[in-house]
């Protein structure tokens, strides 16, 4: 009874998200760019498979035009957020579990996996506890955060684009930090620097720039990885979020990086608009590795089947655990730098979600 309550709550929740992005898209939605017979070609294949919602074609508009590349395979937002990401990635759980807070516990990894950023302290439910989850007094925080050249304080939930992120060093003083943690609401991560690898740093050195991975595990176990994109920040901002100005750029299997760029207004670009650094220049150090630690770590929380993983690159070549999205993880960040986000698995991955919906 309790699971056709849940699945029920779903579906009107679903439609209603659906509208809800129609509605948004409506209002910025510019003419369609597409030949008549790019636009039968999306109407005979995208949407003849059984079970997909009517929508516009904007998104195959905006990705299309963006990227010079056509294709009748890309995934519009509304369908993604209503339907495709809830059926692999259940919001509800995901919206309890997905805490920073928590992360230490659910990913327990060894150094030859990968890492964790180093904690100073959690605030959870209103408490203060050290990295071992003990009690610990305001006065010790500021002493433990007073011995770091730099600490982050961030939201442990719903920090999505880059807000909820603070940093803070000893020569503001401790009344600032006070301030900061008045500031900020709910569960909080306060964690040292993550130094970046150099190769990662040429990029943009003032923000750690992220690897996103889109991660998926298929009906019979197989893991796949379907999409890999940097993040990188602009001169003087500490985060790399694109809807923060940004830079996205794709990365190849084998860790080089896509030779364009885009951010989230469109622009293309083939170098870093600061720091001048030619993005085809750049190869992802150890990129076996991430991809290896991502996939340990996928099988850690397999109800999320689909889960976008960020990692950073530290001084010393090893992928540290930045933040996973169990749900909201977006497909516009995969589509702009990669194309259409499920490839050559696009009928059959939209054939599972539709066919059961």
């Amino acid at each position: 009874m309790a699971n056709k309550l849940y699945e029920y709550i779903e579906t009107i929740s679903n439609k209603r998200r659906f509208y809800n992005w129609q509605r948004e898209l409506k209002k910025k939605e510019p003419k369609v760019n597409l030949t008549k017979e790019q636009q039968d070609l999306i109407k005979n294949t995208f949407f003849k498979i059984p079970g997909i919602p009517k929508t516009s074609l904007h998104a195959h508009s905006y990705y299309s035009n963006i990227r010079n590349q056509f294709s009748p395979w890309y995934i519009p937002d509304s369908i993604w957020f209503a339907y495709i990401e809830p059926y692999f990635n259940p919001r509800i759980i995901g919206k309890v579990l997905d805490n920073k807070t928590l992360y230490n516990r659910f990913f327990p990894v060894s150094e030859m996996d990968g890492k964790h950023p180093e904690i100073v302290c959690y605030r959870i439910n209103g408490f203060l506890v050290d990295e071992d989850y003990n009690p610990l007094s305001l006065e010790l925080l500021l002493e433990k955060a007073s011995e770091q050249p730099r600490i982050f304080i961030k939201l442990a939930q719903d920090s999505a684009g880059g807000q909820g992120v603070q940093s803070w060093t000893p020569v503001e003083g401790t009344e600032r930090l006070k301030e900061i943690l008045d500031l900020l609401p709910g569960d909080l991560v306060i964690q040292k620097g993550i130094k970046q690898h150099p190769e990662v740093a040429k990029l943009n050195p003032d923000s750690v720039n992220t690897i996103r991975v889109l991660t998926m595990i298929r009906p019979d176990g197989d893991f796949k990885i379907l999409s890999t994109v940097i993040r990188t920040g602009r001169t003087g901002s500490i985060v790399d979020n694109a809807c923060s100005g940004g830079v996205l750029i794709g990365i190849d299997e084998k860790g080089k990086l896509n030779k364009e760029g885009y951010d989230f207004s469109g622009h293309r670009y083939t170098e870093h608009p600061d720091t001048k650094v030619k993005f085809e220049e750049i190869t992802i150090p150890n990129f076996d590795k991430v991809k290896a630690f991502v996939k340990r770590l996928a099988w850690m929380i397999p109800q999320f089947r689909m889960p976008s993983w960020d990692i950073a690159i530290d001084e010393s070549g090893s992928p540290v655990l930045v933040e996973v999205n169990m749900h909201s993880g977006g497909v516009q960040i995969n589509q702009l730098c990669n194309g259409p986000v499920f490839g050559d698995l696009t009928k059959d991955i939209l054939q599972e979600v539709f066919s059961r919906k």
